[in-house]
Protein backbone atom coordinates (compact mmCIF):
# COMPACT_ATOMS: atom_id res chain seq x y z
CA UNK A 1 0.00 0.00 0.00
CA UNK A 2 2.85 2.58 0.93
CA UNK A 3 4.12 2.03 -2.80
CA UNK A 4 1.01 2.57 -4.68
CA UNK A 5 0.18 5.66 -2.34
CA UNK A 6 4.00 7.03 -3.58
CA UNK A 7 3.21 6.27 -7.13
CA UNK A 8 -0.37 7.23 -6.75
CA UNK A 9 -0.10 10.03 -4.38
CA UNK A 10 1.38 12.98 -6.92
CA UNK A 11 -1.75 11.85 -9.41
CA UNK A 12 -4.20 12.45 -6.89
CA UNK A 13 -2.81 15.17 -5.49
CA UNK A 14 -2.56 17.08 -9.04
CA UNK A 15 -5.98 15.77 -9.46
CA UNK A 16 -7.32 17.51 -6.09
CA UNK A 17 -5.25 20.57 -7.22
CA UNK A 18 -6.82 20.99 -10.85
CA UNK A 19 -10.54 20.38 -9.60
CA UNK A 20 -10.06 23.34 -6.78
CA UNK A 21 -10.61 26.91 -6.32
CA UNK A 22 -6.90 27.83 -6.84
CA UNK A 23 -6.54 25.35 -10.35
CA UNK A 24 -9.82 26.54 -11.39
CA UNK A 25 -8.75 30.27 -11.27
CA UNK A 26 -5.27 29.29 -13.16
CA UNK A 27 -7.02 27.51 -15.73
CA UNK A 28 -9.41 30.04 -16.90
CA UNK A 29 -6.36 32.70 -16.18
CA UNK A 30 -4.06 30.44 -18.72
CA UNK A 31 -7.69 30.58 -21.29
CA UNK A 32 -7.87 34.14 -21.33
CA UNK A 33 -4.05 35.03 -22.00
CA UNK A 34 -4.19 32.40 -24.82
CA UNK A 35 -7.23 33.92 -26.19
CA UNK A 36 -5.51 37.50 -25.95
CA UNK A 37 -1.53 35.72 -26.95
CA UNK A 38 -1.51 38.83 -29.69
CA UNK A 39 -0.24 41.12 -26.52
CA UNK A 40 2.87 39.15 -26.05
CA UNK A 41 4.03 41.67 -29.40
CA UNK A 42 3.93 45.00 -27.56
CA UNK A 43 6.67 42.94 -25.16
CA UNK A 44 8.35 41.03 -27.80
CA UNK A 45 8.91 44.32 -29.65
CA UNK A 46 10.93 46.03 -27.18
CA UNK A 47 14.27 44.84 -27.85
CA UNK A 48 13.86 45.38 -31.39
CA UNK A 49 13.17 49.10 -30.14
CA UNK A 50 15.51 49.51 -27.60
CA UNK A 51 18.25 50.92 -29.88
CA UNK A 52 16.13 54.06 -29.97
CA UNK A 53 16.03 54.36 -26.51
CA UNK A 54 19.69 53.03 -25.99
CA UNK A 55 21.43 54.89 -28.23
CA UNK A 56 18.79 57.52 -30.05
CA UNK A 57 18.03 58.21 -33.57
CA UNK A 58 21.10 56.32 -35.63
CA UNK A 59 22.20 58.56 -38.64
CA UNK A 60 21.23 56.08 -40.87
CA UNK A 61 22.02 56.32 -44.86
CA UNK A 62 18.53 58.21 -45.94
CA UNK A 63 17.40 59.20 -42.05
CA UNK A 64 18.39 62.42 -42.39
CA UNK A 65 17.27 63.21 -45.92
CA UNK A 66 14.01 62.46 -44.70
CA UNK A 67 13.54 64.56 -41.57
CA UNK A 68 14.53 67.46 -43.96
CA UNK A 69 11.91 66.57 -46.29
CA UNK A 70 9.64 66.54 -43.17
CA UNK A 71 11.06 70.31 -42.19
CA UNK A 72 10.20 71.24 -45.89
CA UNK A 73 6.95 69.51 -45.49
CA UNK A 74 6.02 71.27 -42.73
CA UNK A 75 6.61 74.44 -43.29
CA UNK A 76 4.72 73.96 -46.40
CA UNK A 77 1.78 72.94 -44.43
CA UNK A 78 2.11 75.57 -42.21
CA UNK A 79 1.67 78.11 -45.22
CA UNK A 80 -1.18 76.87 -46.23
CA UNK A 81 -0.21 73.65 -49.35
CA UNK A 82 -2.13 70.68 -47.43
CA UNK A 83 -0.87 68.84 -50.28
CA UNK A 84 2.04 70.43 -52.17
CA UNK A 85 3.61 68.61 -55.41
CA UNK A 86 6.21 71.02 -55.69
CA UNK A 87 9.12 71.80 -53.35
CA UNK A 88 9.94 75.54 -54.36
CA UNK A 89 12.78 75.98 -52.02
CA UNK A 90 14.82 72.52 -52.89
CA UNK A 91 17.61 71.82 -55.35
CA UNK A 92 19.44 75.29 -54.06
CA UNK A 93 15.73 77.16 -54.87
CA UNK A 94 15.27 76.26 -58.44
CA UNK A 95 12.50 73.79 -56.99
CA UNK A 96 11.50 69.84 -58.11
CA UNK A 97 8.72 67.91 -57.54
CA UNK A 98 9.16 65.48 -55.19
CA UNK A 99 6.32 65.31 -53.59
CA UNK A 100 5.08 64.51 -56.66
CA UNK A 101 6.45 61.44 -57.18
CA UNK A 102 7.89 60.14 -53.93
CA UNK A 103 4.39 58.19 -52.04
CA UNK A 104 4.22 60.79 -48.89
CA UNK A 105 2.30 58.48 -46.22
CA UNK A 106 4.63 57.97 -43.93
CA UNK A 107 5.93 61.62 -44.56
CA UNK A 108 2.09 62.85 -43.13
CA UNK A 109 1.92 60.51 -40.53
CA UNK A 110 5.01 61.66 -39.11
CA UNK A 111 4.24 65.19 -39.78
CA UNK A 112 0.97 64.03 -37.84
CA UNK A 113 2.94 63.38 -34.81
CA UNK A 114 4.72 66.41 -35.23
CA UNK A 115 1.40 68.82 -35.25
CA UNK A 116 0.63 66.98 -31.95
CA UNK A 117 3.33 68.09 -30.43
CA UNK A 118 6.71 66.28 -31.14
CA UNK A 119 9.74 67.24 -32.07
CA UNK A 120 10.94 66.20 -35.64
CA UNK A 121 13.35 63.83 -33.74
CA UNK A 122 10.96 61.99 -31.58
CA UNK A 123 8.22 61.91 -34.67
CA UNK A 124 10.51 60.21 -36.63
CA UNK A 125 11.25 57.71 -34.05
CA UNK A 126 7.85 56.79 -32.60
CA UNK A 127 6.69 57.07 -36.43
CA UNK A 128 9.26 53.65 -37.08
CA UNK A 129 7.73 52.50 -34.34
CA UNK A 130 4.43 52.59 -34.79
CA UNK A 131 5.28 50.85 -38.24
CA UNK A 132 7.17 47.93 -36.29
CA UNK A 133 3.99 47.48 -34.34
CA UNK A 134 1.93 47.55 -36.95
CA UNK A 135 3.92 44.58 -39.26
CA UNK A 136 3.73 42.55 -36.20
CA UNK A 137 0.13 42.70 -35.57
CA UNK A 138 -0.77 42.37 -39.49
CA UNK A 139 1.48 39.10 -39.90
CA UNK A 140 -0.21 37.77 -36.51
CA UNK A 141 -3.85 38.36 -38.45
CA UNK A 142 -2.30 36.69 -41.71
CA UNK A 143 -0.43 33.41 -39.86
CA UNK A 144 -4.09 32.92 -38.24
CA UNK A 145 -5.60 32.71 -41.47
CA UNK A 146 -3.06 30.41 -42.79
CA UNK A 147 -2.57 28.48 -39.68
CA UNK A 148 -6.09 28.06 -38.39
CA UNK A 149 -7.40 30.34 -35.28
CA UNK A 150 -6.10 27.70 -32.60
CA UNK A 151 -2.70 27.93 -34.36
CA UNK A 152 -1.74 31.16 -31.97
CA UNK A 153 1.71 30.31 -30.85
CA UNK A 154 2.86 29.37 -34.55
CA UNK A 155 0.84 32.95 -35.34
CA UNK A 156 3.02 34.38 -32.45
CA UNK A 157 6.01 33.11 -33.79
CA UNK A 158 5.51 34.04 -37.23
CA UNK A 159 4.38 37.67 -36.15
CA UNK A 160 7.82 37.54 -34.39
CA UNK A 161 10.13 36.35 -37.12
CA UNK A 162 8.43 39.35 -39.24
CA UNK A 163 8.92 42.28 -36.65
CA UNK A 164 12.48 40.63 -36.35
CA UNK A 165 12.98 40.16 -40.21
CA UNK A 166 16.51 41.60 -41.07
CA UNK A 167 15.68 43.52 -43.74
CA UNK A 168 13.34 45.46 -41.79
CA UNK A 169 15.12 46.57 -39.24
CA UNK A 170 17.94 47.14 -41.55
CA UNK A 171 15.42 50.16 -43.58
CA UNK A 172 15.02 50.81 -40.17
CA UNK A 173 18.34 51.65 -38.47
CA UNK A 174 20.52 51.18 -40.79
CA UNK A 175 18.57 52.58 -44.44
CA UNK A 176 16.49 55.05 -42.53
CA UNK A 177 13.76 54.33 -44.90
CA UNK A 178 10.45 55.46 -43.82
CA UNK A 179 8.69 54.35 -46.67
CA UNK A 180 9.88 51.07 -47.51
CA UNK A 181 9.14 50.01 -43.34
CA UNK A 182 5.73 51.28 -43.91
CA UNK A 183 5.14 49.21 -47.08
CA UNK A 184 6.41 46.30 -44.90
CA UNK A 185 3.76 47.23 -42.70
CA UNK A 186 1.47 46.83 -44.57
CA UNK A 187 1.82 43.81 -46.80
CA UNK A 188 0.25 41.61 -44.33
CA UNK A 189 -2.51 43.39 -43.93
CA UNK A 190 -3.07 43.25 -47.92
CA UNK A 191 -2.39 39.25 -48.36
CA UNK A 192 -5.30 39.24 -45.14
CA UNK A 193 -7.49 41.19 -46.21
CA UNK A 194 -7.88 39.49 -49.32
CA UNK A 195 -8.07 36.04 -47.68
CA UNK A 196 -10.94 37.14 -45.85
CA UNK A 197 -12.64 38.72 -48.40
CA UNK A 198 -12.21 35.72 -51.28
CA UNK A 199 -13.19 33.38 -48.28
CA UNK A 200 -15.59 34.81 -46.13
CA UNK A 201 -19.53 34.03 -46.56
CA UNK A 202 -20.03 37.90 -46.18
CA UNK A 203 -17.03 39.00 -48.70
CA UNK A 204 -18.40 42.61 -48.76
CA UNK A 205 -17.21 43.51 -45.32
CA UNK A 206 -13.47 43.00 -46.18
CA UNK A 207 -14.13 45.47 -49.56
CA UNK A 208 -12.91 48.61 -47.06
CA UNK A 209 -9.66 46.41 -45.57
CA UNK A 210 -8.90 45.14 -48.85
CA UNK A 211 -9.10 48.89 -50.62
CA UNK A 212 -7.27 50.81 -47.51
CA UNK A 213 -4.62 48.91 -46.76
CA UNK A 214 -3.77 48.08 -50.91
CA UNK A 215 -4.36 52.31 -51.53
CA UNK A 216 -2.27 52.93 -48.39
CA UNK A 217 0.22 50.63 -50.55
CA UNK A 218 -0.01 53.07 -53.23
CA UNK A 219 0.76 56.00 -50.94
CA UNK A 220 3.43 54.46 -49.13
CA UNK A 221 6.11 53.25 -51.52
CA UNK A 222 6.09 53.00 -55.08
CA UNK A 223 8.83 50.75 -55.83
CA UNK A 224 6.90 47.78 -53.26
CA UNK A 225 3.82 47.85 -55.33
CA UNK A 226 5.26 47.46 -58.71
CA UNK A 227 6.83 44.39 -57.63
CA UNK A 228 3.47 43.32 -56.18
CA UNK A 229 0.89 42.57 -58.81
CA UNK A 230 2.32 38.75 -60.03
CA UNK A 231 2.28 37.42 -56.35
CA UNK A 232 -1.12 39.06 -55.20
CA UNK A 233 -2.93 37.82 -58.31
CA UNK A 234 -1.44 34.54 -57.86
CA UNK A 235 -2.79 34.33 -54.37
CA UNK A 236 -5.97 36.03 -55.13
CA UNK A 237 -6.50 33.07 -57.92
CA UNK A 238 -5.43 30.85 -55.08
CA UNK A 239 -7.99 32.17 -52.25
CA UNK A 240 -10.78 32.01 -54.85
CA UNK A 241 -10.19 28.72 -55.17
CA UNK A 242 -9.88 27.07 -52.28
CA UNK A 243 -12.68 29.46 -51.15
CA UNK A 244 -16.25 30.33 -52.46
CA UNK A 245 -15.24 29.85 -56.45
CA UNK A 246 -18.27 31.94 -57.64
CA UNK A 247 -18.37 35.18 -59.57
CA UNK A 248 -20.08 37.26 -56.98
CA UNK A 249 -16.39 37.02 -54.69
CA UNK A 250 -14.80 37.93 -58.08
CA UNK A 251 -16.95 40.44 -58.50
CA UNK A 252 -15.92 42.14 -54.78
CA UNK A 253 -12.39 41.36 -55.49
CA UNK A 254 -12.60 43.90 -58.50
CA UNK A 255 -14.94 46.18 -56.83
CA UNK A 256 -11.74 46.57 -53.86
CA UNK A 257 -8.97 46.53 -56.43
CA UNK A 258 -10.86 49.18 -58.21
CA UNK A 259 -11.27 51.05 -54.54
CA UNK A 260 -7.82 50.68 -54.04
CA UNK A 261 -6.88 52.53 -56.99
CA UNK A 262 -9.76 55.06 -56.31
CA UNK A 263 -8.81 56.21 -53.49
CA UNK A 264 -4.52 56.82 -54.29
CA UNK A 265 -5.32 58.03 -57.85
CA UNK A 266 -4.25 61.35 -56.55
CA UNK A 267 -1.10 60.40 -56.15
CA UNK A 268 -0.37 57.74 -58.97
CA UNK A 269 -1.96 59.25 -61.69
CA UNK A 270 -0.03 62.35 -61.64
CA UNK A 271 3.14 59.97 -61.36
CA UNK A 272 2.43 58.23 -64.32
CA UNK A 273 1.31 60.92 -66.57
CA UNK A 274 4.05 63.33 -65.77
CA UNK A 275 6.78 60.65 -65.11
CA UNK A 276 8.16 61.75 -68.82
CA UNK A 277 9.39 65.90 -67.74
CA UNK A 278 11.85 63.56 -65.53
CA UNK A 279 15.46 63.42 -66.55
CA UNK A 280 16.98 59.66 -66.61
CA UNK A 281 20.45 60.14 -64.76
CA UNK A 282 18.85 58.03 -61.98
CA UNK A 283 17.53 55.82 -64.30
CA UNK A 284 21.24 55.81 -66.00
CA UNK A 285 22.70 54.85 -62.89
CA UNK A 286 20.65 52.24 -61.87
CA UNK A 287 21.15 50.26 -65.02
CA UNK A 288 24.78 50.42 -65.00
CA UNK A 289 25.83 50.78 -61.28
CA UNK A 290 23.28 50.40 -58.59
CA UNK A 291 21.32 47.15 -60.15
CA UNK A 292 24.72 45.30 -61.31
CA UNK A 293 26.24 45.76 -57.91
CA UNK A 294 22.82 45.20 -56.43
CA UNK A 295 22.21 41.45 -57.46
CA UNK A 296 23.36 37.69 -54.93
CA UNK A 297 25.86 35.39 -55.63
CA UNK A 298 26.18 32.39 -53.64
CA UNK A 299 29.20 34.33 -51.83
CA UNK A 300 27.32 36.85 -50.63
CA UNK A 301 23.39 36.19 -50.21
CA UNK A 302 23.86 34.86 -46.72
CA UNK A 303 25.08 36.38 -43.05
CA UNK A 304 26.37 33.31 -42.29
CA UNK A 305 27.33 33.84 -37.83
CA UNK A 306 23.79 33.07 -35.62
CA UNK A 307 23.25 37.01 -34.70
CA UNK A 308 22.89 39.14 -38.20
CA UNK A 309 25.10 41.97 -38.21
CA UNK A 310 23.28 45.14 -39.50
CA UNK A 311 26.05 47.07 -41.29
CA UNK A 312 26.15 49.44 -44.32
CA UNK A 313 27.80 46.91 -46.28
CA UNK A 314 26.02 46.14 -49.85
CA UNK A 315 24.10 44.11 -50.75
CA UNK A 316 21.86 43.05 -48.09
CA UNK A 317 21.63 39.95 -47.38
CA UNK A 318 19.54 37.42 -45.39
CA UNK A 319 20.11 36.10 -41.92
CA UNK A 320 21.08 32.51 -41.34
CA UNK A 321 18.49 32.13 -38.52
CA UNK A 322 15.47 33.52 -40.78
CA UNK A 323 16.46 31.12 -43.64
CA UNK A 324 17.33 28.02 -41.34
CA UNK A 325 13.68 28.56 -39.44
CA UNK A 326 11.75 29.20 -42.77
CA UNK A 327 13.08 26.13 -44.47
CA UNK A 328 12.84 23.83 -41.17
CA UNK A 329 9.15 25.22 -40.79
CA UNK A 330 8.04 24.39 -44.30
CA UNK A 331 8.94 20.93 -43.86
CA UNK A 332 7.84 20.16 -40.10
CA UNK A 333 4.48 21.48 -40.90
CA UNK A 334 4.10 18.37 -42.74
CA UNK A 335 1.39 20.50 -44.96
CA UNK A 336 1.05 19.45 -48.85
CA UNK A 337 -1.75 21.67 -49.49
CA UNK A 338 -1.92 24.58 -52.22
CA UNK A 339 -1.50 27.39 -49.94
CA UNK A 340 1.24 26.28 -47.73
CA UNK A 341 3.08 24.94 -51.04
CA UNK A 342 2.25 28.86 -52.84
CA UNK A 343 4.46 30.36 -49.74
CA UNK A 344 6.80 28.01 -50.42
CA UNK A 345 7.01 28.75 -53.84
CA UNK A 346 6.81 32.69 -53.85
CA UNK A 347 10.00 32.40 -51.44
CA UNK A 348 12.08 30.45 -54.34
CA UNK A 349 10.95 32.46 -56.75
CA UNK A 350 11.54 35.84 -55.50
CA UNK A 351 14.76 34.68 -53.92
CA UNK A 352 16.11 33.79 -57.54
CA UNK A 353 15.03 36.70 -58.70
CA UNK A 354 17.43 38.82 -56.70
CA UNK A 355 20.42 36.60 -58.07
CA UNK A 356 22.98 37.36 -60.34
CA UNK A 357 21.58 34.76 -62.78
CA UNK A 358 18.36 37.49 -62.90
CA UNK A 359 19.59 40.26 -63.53
CA UNK A 360 19.55 40.14 -67.83
CA UNK A 361 15.85 40.05 -66.51
CA UNK A 362 16.19 42.89 -64.18
CA UNK A 363 18.10 44.69 -67.56
CA UNK A 364 16.04 43.92 -70.66
CA UNK A 365 12.54 46.36 -69.45
CA UNK A 366 12.17 50.03 -68.63
CA UNK A 367 10.03 48.92 -65.60
CA UNK A 368 12.39 47.24 -63.40
CA UNK A 369 15.02 48.90 -62.88
CA UNK A 370 13.37 51.81 -61.21
CA UNK A 371 13.84 49.83 -58.37
CA UNK A 372 17.59 50.60 -58.04
CA UNK A 373 18.76 47.51 -56.32
CA UNK A 374 17.36 44.09 -56.54
CA UNK A 375 17.81 43.68 -52.94
CA UNK A 376 14.62 45.42 -52.88
CA UNK A 377 12.65 42.42 -53.07
CA UNK A 378 13.35 41.60 -49.61
CA UNK A 379 10.26 43.92 -48.53
CA UNK A 380 8.02 41.19 -50.14
CA UNK A 381 10.68 38.12 -49.30
CA UNK A 382 10.45 38.98 -45.78
CA UNK A 383 6.48 38.13 -45.70
CA UNK A 384 6.67 34.38 -46.45
CA UNK A 385 9.98 33.62 -44.67
CA UNK A 386 7.96 34.69 -41.28
CA UNK A 387 4.81 32.73 -42.14
CA UNK A 388 6.66 29.41 -42.87
CA UNK A 389 8.60 30.10 -39.47
CA UNK A 390 5.44 29.38 -37.92
CA UNK A 391 4.92 26.28 -39.12
CA UNK A 392 7.59 24.45 -37.40
CA UNK A 393 4.98 24.68 -34.44
CA UNK A 394 2.09 23.57 -36.64
CA UNK A 395 2.71 19.76 -35.62
CA UNK A 396 2.58 20.23 -31.92
CA UNK A 397 -0.47 18.69 -30.51
CA UNK A 398 -0.63 20.22 -27.29
CA UNK A 399 -1.11 24.05 -26.64
CA UNK A 400 1.93 23.09 -23.47
CA UNK A 401 3.87 21.32 -26.21
CA UNK A 402 3.16 24.69 -28.75
CA UNK A 403 3.82 27.12 -25.56
CA UNK A 404 6.96 25.74 -24.49
CA UNK A 405 8.23 24.71 -28.82
CA UNK A 406 7.04 28.48 -29.23
CA UNK A 407 9.24 30.09 -26.39
CA UNK A 408 12.32 28.48 -27.64
CA UNK A 409 11.74 29.86 -31.04
CA UNK A 410 10.73 33.28 -29.48
CA UNK A 411 14.14 33.38 -27.59
CA UNK A 412 16.15 32.15 -30.87
CA UNK A 413 14.44 34.96 -33.31
CA UNK A 414 14.87 37.69 -31.23
CA UNK A 415 18.80 36.79 -29.96
CA UNK A 416 19.67 36.22 -33.32
CA UNK A 417 18.17 39.20 -34.83
CA UNK A 418 18.34 41.99 -31.93
CA UNK A 419 19.33 44.72 -33.62
CA UNK A 420 23.07 45.93 -32.02
CA UNK A 421 24.27 49.13 -32.91
CA UNK A 422 26.36 50.55 -30.72
CA UNK A 423 28.82 51.04 -33.52
CA UNK A 424 26.65 53.60 -34.95
CA UNK A 425 26.65 57.34 -34.71
CA UNK A 426 23.78 59.46 -33.37
CA UNK A 427 21.55 62.75 -34.02
CA UNK A 428 21.49 64.35 -30.74
CA UNK A 429 17.72 65.56 -30.05
CA UNK A 430 18.62 68.83 -29.20
CA UNK A 431 20.28 69.46 -32.21
CA UNK A 432 18.39 68.56 -34.91
CA UNK A 433 18.73 71.17 -38.06
CA UNK A 434 15.53 70.73 -40.83
CA UNK A 435 16.26 74.74 -41.91
CA UNK A 436 16.68 74.81 -46.06
CA UNK A 437 20.47 75.41 -45.95
CA UNK A 438 21.46 72.57 -44.44
CA UNK A 439 19.53 70.63 -46.94
CA UNK A 440 21.11 72.70 -49.66
CA UNK A 441 24.23 71.13 -48.29
CA UNK A 442 22.83 67.81 -48.12
CA UNK A 443 21.71 68.13 -51.70
CA UNK A 444 25.22 68.81 -52.88
CA UNK A 445 26.82 66.28 -50.89
CA UNK A 446 24.60 63.54 -51.82
CA UNK A 447 25.01 64.00 -55.61
CA UNK A 448 21.15 65.71 -56.21
CA UNK A 449 21.80 68.22 -58.64
CA UNK A 450 24.06 65.60 -60.79
CA UNK A 451 21.00 62.95 -60.68
CA UNK A 452 18.40 62.80 -58.17
CA UNK A 453 15.00 61.23 -57.91
CA UNK A 454 12.44 63.88 -59.09
CA UNK A 455 14.55 66.00 -60.90
CA UNK A 456 13.47 67.65 -64.40
CA UNK A 457 14.82 67.34 -67.73
CA UNK A 458 15.28 70.80 -67.88
CA UNK A 459 17.92 71.27 -65.01
CA UNK A 460 19.86 69.25 -67.82
CA UNK A 461 18.87 71.07 -70.89
CA UNK A 462 17.11 68.25 -72.03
Amino acid sequence: MSVQKAIFSPLQIHQKFATSHIGQMLRVGWQWLYTRLWLALFLLAIPALWPFVQEGLPRSLDGGLHLLRLGVLDDLIRHGSLYPRWAPSLMLGYGYPVFNFYAPSTYYLTELLHLLGFSFYFSFMVTFALLILLAGFGMWLLALESFGPDQKWAALVAATAYLYAPYLLTNVYIRGALAETGAQALLPWIFWSVARLLRDRQPGRYCLPVALSLGGLALTHNITLLFLPPILLMYIGLQWWQGQRNLWTIGWAGLSLASAMGISAFFWLPLILERHYLADTAYEIATTVWLPGSVWTWGNFLDRGFTFTHTFARPIRLGLVQLGLAIAGFLAARRRDLGWLFWGMAALLISLMMTSWALPLWLSNDVLPVAQFAWRLLAILSLPLALLTGGLLLSFRSRWQSAVGGGILLLVIVLANLPRLSWMDVFAASSIDVGLPVFAQVEVDKGILEGGDGNPRSAYGA
